[in-house]
């Protein structure tokens, strides 16, 4: 691969934590649990996009 990044065969090592020893398992719960929690933001504020859309297109102004 060009540039000096990791191709399909490179081992790529992360540290599990960053103060050393860290279980690789809790780890990866701490990221799922992140990684959950801003998809429900992302999908919370689409909805709320999606469900005020149509009253912007509401003209208020106008007489009943």
């Amino acid at each position: 691969m060009a540039g000096g990044g990791a191709g399909d065969d490179d081992v790529v090592v992360v540290s599990c934590g960053g103060r050393g020893g860290g279980d690789p398992g809790a780890y990866a719960a701490v990221l799922k649990r992140k990684l959950d929690l801003y998809c429900a933001a992302v999908a919370k504020s689409m909805v709320w996009f999606l469900l005020l859309l149509p009253l912007q297109r509401l003209d208020f102004s106008r007489p009943i």
